[in-house]
Order: C-alpha cells, then structure tokens, then sequence
C-alpha cells in the first residue's frame, strides 16, 4: 500500500492499481486492507490526536503521528495473490499525476540492481515532479548491507527510539527484588510459579521452541538477550502465538 498526500485529495480514497490486467475481476481486485499493515502504515503517516491514550496505564497523554491534518490517499498495488513490477510504476505514476505532495511507501527490495528496483524507477519520476518519495529503510538492520531504498532521491526513513522504558519490578518469594522493564499491567501476582531456563528454548528464535515449554501458563521462562540480533520485536512476535501468557505480565530484564 502506497500513501499519498496532498490538499486536492479526497480522505480515505482508495484505488485498487493492476496494471498488468485492468480488467481482473477475482478477490484481488480490491483495495482493502488484508492484514492490517496498510492500516498501521496510514497511522503513523497520518494519525490524528487522541487524549488519554495509555498502555496498561503506562505512559498516559495524548498521542499524534507524523501529519494528523493531511488528507491522505491510499493505492493498493500489492496482494495476498500477488503482486507485480507493473502495478508498483503504473500505481506511483497515478499518484504523481493526481497532484500529491508527498508519497510514502512502506515497501522496499533488498539486493537488487539499481535498474531492476522499480521504487527507485517510479520515485525518480516523482522527484522530478517535485514530490517528496519517503520509503522505509526495512526491519533488517542494524547489520551491514540490510538497508531498503537507498536511492538518493529517496528520503529513507528508519524506526524511532525513545529512551523511555516502562519499569516493572519482580519480587521473589524471599523478598529479593529485580527491577527491569515491562508492556504489561503493573500490577499482577503469581503464586507458586516455576522458573525455567533451557538454553535451546531461552533463544526464543521460534514459537515452536517455547510450544516446548511445559505449562506455560504457570511457568516463568528466562530468555536470553544479545543486543546484536533480533531483540525483543521477535521475542513479543513469537509470544503472540500463546494468548494466555499475552493475558499475564511480562518482565523482561537485561543481566
């Protein structure tokens, strides 16, 4: 999904691109939102404000992305059925041709030649056009060689950071306390709850390795943490595969 903005735009107008086959007539030929993605990307683009927003009550006031008075557009040119070159140039160039401002795209190819890299092809069209093309760098970094869209005429956008950690404290039955950080209530008791540590599950590179885990639902399991590979984004994507520990509080310790 590519979104668009710009003061001539209809908000939330939708247009479903195939160029290779305008006349497709399956489920694909839709611009709805098939997994959610396109849903995040609109609001961190332009997310209008709200008050009292909080997580758990951790971190309450009120939130707003990037430009939350920007009418925006979306254009569909991906599908859960697939996708192609075509419609990523034909799409791009429909938006520059409707007058936009600026076109952010949360799409990228990694390890293909300039020529071959249809964003950099479609972007340099628009930036010829004097629209702004801003493309995310991709989630494979910090390494070498993991950035996405490294064209010149792309502006390149990375996550953001925050210093700011949620602190959670665990208290251990003979009164030892350990302080780290935690995205889940502040609040939440356990009794007679089991410590496990399994060197082969503590990587937690799997849900099929913390499927291993027995009882998870009365076990706390010790993970370990390298800094340098996937961090805790994979840990919370793996823990999403057990709704009931989603349901418990989680403390999560750097030692």
């Amino acid at each position: 999904m590519i979104l668009a903005f710009g003061p001539n735009l209809l908000v939330f107008e939708m247009k479903g691109i195939l160029a290779n086959d305008p006349t497709m007539n399956i489920s694909m030929n839709s611009a709805k939102d098939t997994n959610s993605h396109s849903t995040h990307c609109s609001s961190i683009a332009a997310g209008n404000f709200v008050k009292g927003v909080s997580h758990f009550g951790y971190a309450a006031g009120t939130t707003k992305r990037v430009a939350p008075r920007a009418r925006l557009a979306m254009y569909k040119f991906s599908f859960s059925d697939g996708s192609s070159t075509s419609d990523l140039i034909t799409a791009m160039n429909q938006i520059v041709s409707d007058g936009v401002d600026i076109i952010s795209i949360s799409f990228g190819n990694h390890f293909i030649p300039l020529y071959e890299d249809a964003i950099s092809i479609a972007s340099f069209r628009a930036m010829i056009k004097r629209v702004l093309v801003s493309a995310s760098a991709g989630n494979r970094g910090p390494s070498w060689g993991t950035l996405g869209n490294r064209s010149p005429w792309i502006l390149c956008v990375a996550s953001g950071y925050t210093d700011q950690t949620l602190a959670g404290t665990l208290t251990l039955g003979n009164g030892l306390k350990i302080r780290g950080w935690s995205l889940f209530p502040a609040r939440a008791f356990f009794r007679d709850s089991s410590m496990i540590y399994n060197k082969s599950v503590a990587t937690y590179k799997s849900d099929g390795l913390l499927a291993q885990i027995p009882d998870l639902e009365g076990t706390n399991t010790i993970c370990d943490y390298n800094p340098d590979e996937d961090g805790f984004g994979y840990l919370f994507n793996y823990l999403t595969s057990f709704e009931q520990d989603l349901k418990r509080a989680s403390l999560f310790l750097r030692i």
